[in-house]
């Protein structure tokens, strides 16, 4: 383990504590057990990627596809913060060749003769269960929350594959492919299971900060997985190198040369990083209608930014949002009653060619 890095968490979180003066102040008490999955494809609709059927041709700027999903439920009473649950994500870098091999390949379509396609592909993928603790400070006029997690993983994967390859006019392939991966259950090579281990632990700290300038304007930021660090002790490990650039050996008595693969099967340690969230919202109350509120949100997650314009209206008893992502073209409705807490978005009304999807809902319960 990076002793350095450990230190750096710690030195970050007790800072927090250390720098920031409470207050005593009465807070509501909630509990809340909430859903959240957030998904995007540039390549395919997510429909297609999730039951493994492609139909649709990719585009060629195609790149990134990612899901992450959290369910389980939270409890605030004054200073205090839990929640338990679970997580899945999943990420795939891939280059625009690489999505189109995969394409052509699923479907039975013949590679571009003479091309030369630039692989490179990266995956990450985990199912953990968590439990997380905070403790919230405030003042007047702001709110601090630091939240440590704990996560006991289930399953992971990290996968890199990198090469040229090309076809000639007779058909062959030619070219040189390299790829390494660590794994619980799937991979490349379809390696059985032979004992390894089968999960992992871990941490990470997320930062939640709200900001009110008077009664009209309220500004948040959070920080997701700031720090974070999974470790797995014995998993499986695989590399490899596909290489149809051989030289011809007589003694071996071969009358032709074919792609020889050299890679290696074992068993390794190796720790990961949950990918960071970030969320930035500022929200205006108009002078004109005290429960009218203009709002922008921007967030980023693997790479992929947002930004979302638009507003909502509180009542006593009821709250409406709408919300348009300029730089992805989604639309977002809300709706929050008593009890229940809904956020919707998509890019299309056809579900089954949607290509992103974002869902927060939540039942809660306040006194």
């Amino acid at each position: 383990m990076n002793n350095h890095y450990w230190l750096k968490g710690v030195f970050i979180f007790n800072l927090i504590n250390a720098c920031v003066l409470t207050h005593t102040q009465v807070h509501a008490t909630e509990i809340e057990m909430f859903a959240y999955s957030n998904s995007y494809s540039n390549a395919l609709p997510l429909k297609e990627l999730v039951e493994d059927k492609w139909k649709s041709k990719p585009s060629s700027h195609s790149d990134l596809a990612y899901s992450t999903n959290s369910l389980g439920i939270q409890y605030q009473a004054k200073h205090w913060y839990f929640s338990l649950g679970k997580r899945l994500d999943l990420i795939a870098n891939a280059s625009p060749d690489s999505v189109l091999a995969l394409y052509q390949d699923k479907l039975d379509k013949p590679f571009s003769i003479e091309k030369t396609y630039q692989l490179d592909i990266e995956l990450e993928q985990m199912e953990a269960e968590f439990v997380s603790v905070g403790y919230q400070y405030w003042a007047e006029n702001w709110q601090l929350l630091p939240i440590v997690s704990y996560y006991q993983l289930d399953k992971m994967r990290e996968s890199q594959l990198n090469g040229t390859v090309e076809v000639n006019q007779q058909g062959d392939f030619l070219g040189r492919v390299t790829f390494g991966e660590y794994y619980t259950e799937q991979n490349l090579l379809k390696r059985p299971y032979d004992h390894w281990r089968q999960d992992g632990k871990g941490i990470s700290l997320t930062v939640k900060f709200n900001y009110q300038w008077g009664d009209n304007l309220y500004l948040s930021a959070n920080g997701y997985d700031l720090l974070s660090r999974l470790e797995f002790k014995n998993t499986g490990f695989s590399s490899g190198v596909l290489d149809t650039n051989n030289t011809y050996r007589p003694e071996l008595g071969l009358n032709s040369i074919g792609p020889l693969f050299s890679g290696v099967e074992t068993e390794s340690d190796t720790s990961l990083k949950l990918n960071t969230r970030y969320e930035l919202k500022l929200d205006y109350n108009t002078p004109a209608s005290g429960q009218l509120w203009l709002s922008a949100h921007a967030e980023r997650f693997a790479g992929h930014q947002r930004l979302w314009l638009g507003g909502y209206k509180q009542g006593q008893q009821i709250k409406y949002q709408l919300a348009f992502d300029v730089l992805n073209a989604v639309g977002q409705i809300g709706l929050q009653v008593p009890y229940l807490k809904l956020n919707l978005a998509l890019d299309k009304l056809d579900v089954k060619q949607a290509k992103q999807f974002k869902l927060a809902a939540a039942f809660y319960y306040q006194w």
